[in-house]
Order: structure tokens, then C-alpha cells, then sequence
């Protein structure tokens, strides 16, 4: 009988220490594939943050080239004649494009500097067209200058 007993008692640990074994096996599975599931959407974030980078990156210098070819453009139509209309247009467009483009290209920093408040967005936004001002004057008197003058 004691034999038995002993048979017995060991037969009952090993099968709760199976059943242990196994509950623990099945737990660290559950968190490896938690764990790998975190890693992939993680990766697939990091991947997609850089092909939007990518994608600003080169649509900014795309829009840079632009305004550089804008700008050449209203520097040499001094040969081409046009009505005032279209003169004060193509001095002031480039300019406002030109404003427009650095308010895309300084957004994220300025949402960062001001925590999001459209008062001081607003405020930062003035203080970038009063610094751009007076480089739109000079070069819209110099421009008009050489239009008119054709």
C-alpha cells in the first residue's frame, strides 16, 4: 500500500507539475506574440514615419525649385511686355507663395513652441510676415522698377 501511496503521490505532482509546466508555456507564448506584435506595429510605424519624411522632403525641394524658378521667371519678364495688372501680380505672388511656403515648412515647430494655441501661432505667424516685409518691399520697388521701365 505504501507503494501505492508513493506511485500515486508522484503521479499527482508530475501531472500538477505538467499542468503547471504548461499553463506557464502557454503564459510566456501569449507574451512573446504580445511582444512581437508590439514590435511589428512599431516597426511598421517607424516605416511609414519615414516614407512620409521621404515624401516631405522631396516635396519641399520640389515647392524650393519652384519659387526659385518663380522668382527667375519675374526677373526676366522685364523683356515681355504686360498690363500693370499682371506686373503687380507677378511681383507679389512669388512673395506671397514664398510666406505660405515657409508657414508649411516652420508648422511643426511652431506647434511645438506653442502647445498648440492659435493665439500664439497666430502671434509667431505675424512675426514671420513683419521679418519677410521689408525683403518684399525691396525687392517688389526693384522689381516694379524694372517692369514698368520696359
Amino acid at each position: 500500500m505504501y507503494e501505492i501511496e508513493i506511485e500515486m503521490r508522484d503521479s499527482l505532482k508530475t501531472e500538477d507539475f505538467l499542468k503547471a509546466a504548461t499553463k506557464e508555456k502557454s503564459r510566456l507564448e501569449f507574451e512573446k506574440q504580445q511582444l512581437l506584435s508590439q514590435y511589428q506595429e512599431k516597426e511598421a510605424a517607424r516605416l511609414e514615419a519615414e516614407k512620409i519624411e521621404a515624401r516631405n522632403t522631396l516635396q519641399y525641394s520640389g515647392i524650393g525649385i519652384g519659387l526659385f524658378a518663380l522668382f527667375g521667371l519675374v526677373f526676366f519678364l522685364g523683356k515681355v511686355q504686360l498690363p500693370k495688372w499682371a506686373i503687380k501680380l507677378s511681383v507679389f505672388l512669388p512673395f506671397l507663395i514664398f510666406f505660405e511656403f515657409l508657414l508649411v515648412i516652420t508648422d511643426s515647430t511652431v506647434e511645438a513652441w506653442n502647445g498648440g494655441e492659435p493665439a500664439l501661432k497666430l502671434l509667431l505667424n505675424v512675426i514671420m510676415a513683419a521679418l519677410i516685409f521689408p525683403l518684399h518691399s525691396f525687392f517688389e520697388s526693384f522689381l516694379k522698377k524694372r517692369l514698368f521701365k520696359a
